[in-house]
């Protein structure tokens, strides 16, 4: 172990000499040669895996893509087979209700042609009533008229006895 004096001394020593440490390779050719090798295999690995990393995300990008175009291949699919399947006016509707829902649905109608009816009735009861006033008002009418000239046919025979009464008296 070198202490703080050792070190001191060694780097007067540097300082001083012709040749200076760092400026000297203690490694012979072939080992220098070797780690160049291993240093040009490590950059080529490093590449490699690098070229290997991009590809795989390619490959995932590419399988993430084609997954989408099947699902929205699939919804077109689904969504040109409910299309067609509510051209048809056959099948529209048929499909099952469950036993509530269906419950519902025929006491709604029920409700609705019950009011259909009453109001049929109503308006039938209506235009009878209106009919029957309008007969009975002609009738009125009618009966007016010939009360009026009955009136006046007496008025003019009480008329014309009285002059007669008037002439012979």
């Amino acid at each position: 172990m070198k202490d703080a004096i050792d070190k001191r001394n060694e780097k007067e020593k540097i300082a001083r000499s012709i040749i200076k440490r760092w400026n000297v390779i203690y490694i012979t050719k072939e080992e220098l040669e070797k780690r160049r090798q291993e240093e040009e295999r490590m950059k080529q690995n490093q590449e490699e895996c690098e070229k290997a990393d991009e590809i795989l995300k390619r490959l995932e990008n590419e399988a993430k893509e084609d997954e989408c175009k099947k699902a929205e291949e699939m919804q077109a699919i689904l969504a040109q087979q409910e299309i067609e399947g509510h051209k048809n006016a056959d099948t529209y509707g048929t499909t099952p209700m469950d036993g509530v829902t269906q419950e519902k649905v025929e006491a709604i109608l029920n409700d609705k042609e019950r009011m259909l009816q009453q109001i049929i009735q109503d308006t039938e009861m209506a235009s009878a009533q209106q009919e029957m006033e309008e007969n009975v008002g002609e009738e009125l009418t009618e009966d007016n008229t010939t009360a009026e000239e009955k009136d006046a046919e007496e008025v003019s025979e009480v008329v014309e006895e009285s002059e007669e009464e008037g002439a012979s008296a």
